[in-house]
């Protein structure tokens, strides 16, 4: 868990999170973090995991939509 929110292993994530985008969309947000996160081996999200997936969401080129307040 440790090494998900090291800064160097943001562009990873961000690939990862686009593979799924790419993939899956139109996916929920929190299917998303569960996919992202178990691809790495996490199995539990955190404050940290969850602040270093935000940020690598915000690196990859997807559409953020709400609906119904999701």
């Amino acid at each position: 868990t440790m090494d998900y929110v090291k800064k160097e292993n943001l562009m990873q994530i961000t690939e990862k999170l686009q593979q799924l985008i790419d993939a899956e969309a139109p996916i929920t947000y929190d299917k998303l973090v569960k996919k992202t996160l178990r691809a790495f081996n996490i199995s539990r999200s955190s404050t940290q995991t969850l602040e270093a997936t935000d940020k690598a969401l915000k690196k990859a080129s997807s559409r953020m939509n709400k609906q119904s307040g999701v």
